[in-house]
């Protein structure tokens, strides 16, 4: 309902009194879905007031500019949203892909001006997606967690801003139509992507570009980050050795890829959770860990 309440602001008369009503409805349900606060969690007045102005903001000040920052915000909402449903994540992949062709074909071209042949065709087509969402299967047997990942949030904002106002500059550059520079600009981006995202493989030559990556991405805010941060303040406590053992085990069960946790010293055996065929076995002199995760994992480091 959200989605689609926002592609009939859109296209409905853009601007007008009805087209602000449903902007009104749409940002109203997406207090509803927002993954930022937790559905169980009051917000506090300094939050609601910020929301309302927020909201009334963009609704009095509708245009396209407004639009597409609420739009590329909205797709790294999305694409940022921490999962290990898979029918979740194929929800939030239509999700991203009705976004994307909303910012390219409703958005980006009438703040450039430019008159799409056919436009008509995307206006029947892309509400089609948000439908198909009805038909998914859902599964709550799986963990979720209210949380957006950041990194990929911002990643993903920018990159679609890329495409969006690089298609734009493409095509006032070498003078073509715009859905040739779009096509141009996705596929030089898309590459672009491919290149890096080999370079980050083991398999490629340059192997000590990905240690740095991985090293820089345990100091930015990441769940490993958050469980060091965890230690610490237990640290704090006047524990035993075992007891602080114990805590940090219970800490790690928490993340979202850990269904349990076994460990070894010397001769005694403890374990949280539960045990899976996907298993990762850590030994240091008398001390052994047994990780449990939902999906296999290649490496841990």
């Amino acid at each position: 309902m959200m989605l689609e309440l926002l592609h009939l602001s859109i296209w409905f008369d853009f601007g007008s009194l009805m087209s602000r009503s449903l902007m009104l409805s749409h940002l109203g349900l997406f207090l509803l879905w927002q993954p930022v606060w937790r559905g169980d969690e009051k917000l506090s007045i300094r939050n609601t007031v910020l929301f309302i102005v927020f909201t009334l903001s963009i609704t009095f000040w509708l245009n396209f500019w407004l639009l597409f920052a609420w739009l590329i915000l909205l797709i790294g909402f999305i694409s940022g949203r921490v999962t290990l449903n898979r029918s979740e994540s194929t929800i939030y992949i239509i999700a991203i892909g009705f976004l994307v062709l909303e910012l390219l074909f409703g958005c980006v071209p009438e703040l450039a001006d430019i008159k799409i042949e056919k436009a008509y065709l995307f206006e029947m087509a892309i509400p089609i997606l948000p439908i198909l969402i009805l038909f998914l299967p859902t599964d709550k047997s799986q963990h979720t967690i209210q949380i957006v990942d950041f990194i990929h949030a911002i990643t993903a904002s920018m990159l679609t801003s890329l495409v969006a106002l690089g298609s734009l500059l493409n095509m006032f550059l070498s003078d073509t139509s715009y859905f040739v520079s779009l096509a141009g600009t996705s596929i030089a981006i898309g590459g672009f992507i491919i290149c890096i995202s080999w370079l980050l493989t083991s398999q490629s030559r340059f192997s000590g570009i990905t240690q740095l990556w991985s090293n820089y991405m345990l100091n930015i805010g990441t769940p490993f980050e958050e469980w060091l941060s965890d230690l610490s303040e237990i640290n704090e406590q006047d524990l035993s050795p075992e007891d602080f053992l114990q805590k940090a085990m219970e800490k790690l069960v928490q993340f979202l890829w850990i269904s349990g946790v076994k460990w070894k010293l010397n001769e005694t055996i403890s374990d949280i959770g539960e045990a899976t065929n996907n298993e990762v076995e850590i030994e240091h002199k008398d001390f052994k860990v047994y990780i449990y995760t939902y999906s296999p994992r290649r490496r841990f480091t």
